[in-house]
């Protein structure tokens, strides 16, 4: 996975709403770490 592909789903991912993150089982403040981190911090398994 690109860099720009996995800036793209961190924003998708820290625009999601309370309700729906929820529903996924993440509260907003692992979303706001995650959307925090630089594009090369990325498990491994993410950019295969």
């Amino acid at each position: 996975m690109k860099a720009r592909e996995i800036s793209r789903q961190r924003r998708a991912l820290a625009a999601l709403d309370d309700a729906l993150l929820d529903d996924i089982g993440l509260t907003r403040e692992e979303v706001l770490a995650e959307s925090q981190r630089p594009v090369w911090d990325a498990p491994r398994h993410w950019t295969k």
